[in-house]
């Protein structure tokens, strides 16, 4: 499965995220640890906020493997930024490998990033192209499962022309997750889904930032053998990632210190690193202060 690392916090240089921690996503893009496979080399992509300039994300995505991808690292290490998602890919069913596959995925000022899979998912696809508005459509460039989500979500917050500056307040994203997460669930049940789907979700609207670990559309109990996708956080000291990337130091979960997600530990100090719960949504605001939710 996929690998990521999102940061929010004090702007630093993005290799300080991707590079050098010991257990750096690049690395993770040849030596993942904690899913069956080793291996996320059909693409690479970063995001990165730079609200001085422009309120959208800037992205970057390459078909290379991160593990040899000179521009990625040579951008990596002149590009600064408070805001940042990095991911690798592993494609999943027949989806092909195209920077319109890879991840993140923006419109507006949303940023985007999955790891996971929609179970079923050329059997529900016809369904979920039908979630998305008119306005939307054209916008869903790839054939992943995880972009055409993103629009299944944007559809749903953005409903009957509603504008796409408003603001959406933190508990109307509450809302709308537990709404987006009843969806899928019952498109992949009502597809006979054996498996279960796993949604690690990451979006933001370049203020506040939403963190999904979410396993479910079976129409079943789920047993031990159903095993979730890894996604944990640390608070950290900024003055560590920046000088010292193999030794970040957590702090109080909610210290509103800067934080960053990963699909696995970036260092082999696990202490400082927290799992996400399963079925969680956890919310970063624009103080960086932490609220976690169970959405079931």
């Amino acid at each position: 499965m996929c690998r990521f690392v999102v940061y929010k916090g004090p702007s630093i240089l993005l290799s300080k995220l991707i590079a050098t921690p010991e257990h750096s996503l690049i690395k993770q893009s040849y030596q993942a640890t904690s899913w069956s496979g080793p291996l996320n080399g059909d693409g690479v992509g970063i995001g990165w906020y730079n609200q001085k300039i422009t309120p959208a994300p800037a992205l970057f995505k390459d078909v290379a493997p991160a593990w040899g991808n000179k521009n990625l690292l040579q951008l990596s290490s002149v590009i600064e930024s408070n805001l940042a998602f990095a991911h690798v890919r592993a494609a999943t069913g027949k989806t092909s490998i195209s920077q319109d596959n890879c991840h993140p995925f923006s419109h507006g000022n949303y940023l985007w990033m999955h790891n996971g899979e929609v179970q079923n998912f050329n059997e529900v696809k016809r369904v979920l192209f039908s979630l998305v508005d008119d306005r939307f459509f054209n916008w869903v460039q790839g054939t992943t499962d995880s972009e055409l989500v993103f629009y299944v979500l944007l559809s749903q917050v953005f409903k009957n022309n509603r504008p796409l500056d408003e603001k959406i307040s933190i508990e109307e994203w509450k809302k709308q997750f537990k709404d987006l997460f009843h969806t899928l669930d019952k498109v992949t049940k009502d597809s006979g889904a054996v498996k279960p789907s796993h949604y690690n979700f990451v979006l933001s609207d370049g203020v506040n930032l939403f963190v999904t670990r979410y396993i479910g559309g079976v129409d079943r109990e789920l047993t031990s053998e159903d095993r979730d996708m890894t996604l944990y956080y640390s608070y950290l000291d900024k003055q560590s990632v920046e000088h010292k990337a193999d030794a970040i130091q957590s702090k109080d979960e909610h210290s509103g210190a800067p934080v960053m997600f990963a699909s696995e530990q970036l260092t082999t100090d696990k202490d400082h690193w927290v799992e996400v719960p399963r079925n969680g949504l956890m919310i970063i605001n624009e103080k960086n202060i932490l609220e976690i939710n169970q959405l079931s």
